[in-house]
């Protein structure tokens, strides 16, 4: 088959996997478009298309060919992409998408071929909407290099690892000032610089690092340079509150230096390989219905796949009802909560926020219930958690994972600290899936795997506990400690009773 056909059902082959996906294709799209972290993943594409096009003389010397070893591609990632739907994985979904797109290049062009366009079938991996849980990371690494250099200039700092105090102002490190845009930006034309300049892989990885290096470095001289205007000004300067701005001309300056860096490091003729024909084109043309077979066959798997992901996730009739645990002598309901405080739990099926009070100890719960989870309407995902971020004016600490004891054993929890006006927390937080409390994010994805693939649905809920907080924190806990020791049975037995497929035992109270 010749190349324009190869390419012309390569194209059909991919559309076929891109409807196929509708959901997952939204959902890249959807980042892509409200994240400004991600707007370059517009542009990947078009640029792997564009190499792609500088290596056509080299292309010539070869043959698609159908390759077995991209349909094996298709089919493994189609199984991931089953998996990672299940559990709501959203990434997960969108690398098997890729994937796929790469197994029916693979698949339709042959070994050969993909072999010397491998780097851009690689750069279409930047498609993927990935980072943000580098987060913590980046902001603990800026804050820490712009204290090194304030430190250096003798000016009083202080950095708890989200908020950075001077004298006379206080700057919270968000995710908005991780830098994560500039390093998804400088690395994605980076690669793009280092495919057109060097040839050998060990000085593109080498100018790939150099890149993610100095966006990292420019993101905490960036902090440092507004922390150090807002002092000098007692925060008056218009760049306390509109820096962006900032951040891109720091960049630009950076990317002109690198690239200038670059320049003189490149190597003659990137382009040009050996134009000689290696054997492969001189082998006989594989027939035209070899071809279809490939893209039949990648185009099959993908639609399976998506067909058993429906089977799996047929929704549970019936509206959700959660009623709490049960009523308790000791524990008494308060009538109107002490604090004005919420969890943050957005497409919950059902939520349940009680206060309680004993001999002048006073406990909060709030329970979020979650069934047929869908983006949007999931357990865990990036809108979820501890503060409304549209509420300004609240602090918080980092996580401390801790195991709480229990008469049934242990319960993991994750504790927090929240300060906000006139109010100090301290939180405790726990997920039941499964028919079991677990504590990290990752344990609740593959509790939820194994729930429905062994046909029990994806009922799932966060449990909060929480309580005033004074100077001893560990007092705050101790009465978490109590309450829990007292009223996790009757919880569980709540959370099993509003599933409807607990033990026999179960029931409301």
């Amino acid at each position: 088959m010749p190349w324009r056909s190869a390419l012309i059902l390569l194209g059909i082959t991919i559309l076929a996997l891109v409807l196929l996906h509708p959901q997952t294709v939204r959902s890249m799209a959807r980042v892509w478009t409200d994240n400004e972290s991600f707007s370059h993943c517009w542009f990947v594409l078009p640029l792997a298309a564009y190499m792609v096009w500088t290596r056509r003389d080299v292309l010539r010397t070869v043959a698609p060919r159908p390759s077995v070893w991209g349909v094996l591609l298709a089919l493994v990632s189609g199984a991931l992409w089953f998996l990672s739907h299940l559990a709501q994985l959203g990434t997960g979904e969108q690398v098997s998408l890729v994937g796929m797109i790469l197994g029916s290049a693979w698949a339709l062009l042959g070994t050969d071929v993909c072999r010397r366009i491998a780097y851009p079938l690689a750069f279409l991996a930047l498609m993927v909407p990935f980072g943000e849980g580098l987060f913590p990371i980046l902001i603990t690494v800026a804050g820490r290099l712009a204290v090194a250099v304030l430190d250096g200039t003798g000016m009083p700092v202080t950095f708890d690892g989200r908020f950075l105090r001077v004298p006379g102002g206080e700057w919270a490190i968000t995710e908005a000032c991780s830098g994560l845009r500039y390093l998804l930006a400088i690395l994605t034309v980076g690669a793009v610089f280092a495919y057109v300049n060097f040839r050998r892989p060990v000085k593109r990885a080498l100018f790939l690092a150099f890149c993610v290096a100095s966006a990292i470095l420019m993101n905490g001289v960036r902090v440092w340079i507004l922390v150090m205007i807002g002092a000098l000004t007692d925060m008056k300067s218009p760049l306390v509150h509109e820096h962006e701005w900032l951040g891109w001309v720091l960049f630009a300056i950076m990317l002109v230096v690198i690239f200038q860096i670059g320049r003189r490091a490149a190597d003659p003729d990137p382009a040009a390989d050996s134009a000689e024909p290696d054997g492969a084109a001189a082998r006989p043309a594989a027939p035209a219905t070899a071809f279809w077979a490939a893209a039949l066959a990648v185009i099959v798997l993908g639609g399976t796949w998506t067909a058993v992901a429906r089977a799996f996730n047929r929704p549970i009739a019936g509206e959700v009802r959660y009623a709490g645990p049960a009523a308790d002598a000791s524990w008494q309901e308060l009538a109107v909560p002490p604090w004005d405080w919420k969890p943050f739990y957005v497409g919950a099926a059902a939520e349940f926020s009680r206060s309680y009070e004993r001999d002048g100890e006073i406990v909060g719960l709030y329970v979020a219930y979650y069934r047929d989870q869908k983006p949007g309407a999931e357990l865990v995902q990036s809108a979820n958690g501890f503060l409304d971020p549209e509420i300004k004016g609240w602090k918080r600490s980092a996580l401390v994972q801790r195991m709480v004891p229990a008469a049934d054993g242990p319960v993991p929890t994750a504790q927090i600290d929240l300060d906000g006006p006139g109010t100090h927390l301290r939180v405790w937080r726990t997920y039941w899936i499964g028919g079991r409390f677990v504590g990290a994010e990752s344990e609740v994805k593959l509790e939820q795997l194994r729930s429905k693939l062994l046909g029990k649905g994806d009922d799932g809920a966060v449990v909060i506990l929480y309580t005033g907080r004074g100077e001893l924190g560990e007092e705050a806990a101790n009465r978490l400690s109590r309450f829990l020791a007292d009223r996790l049975g009757p919880l569980e037995r709540s959370l099993w009773y509003t599933s409807g497929r607990g033990p026999a035992n179960a029931s409301a109270g």
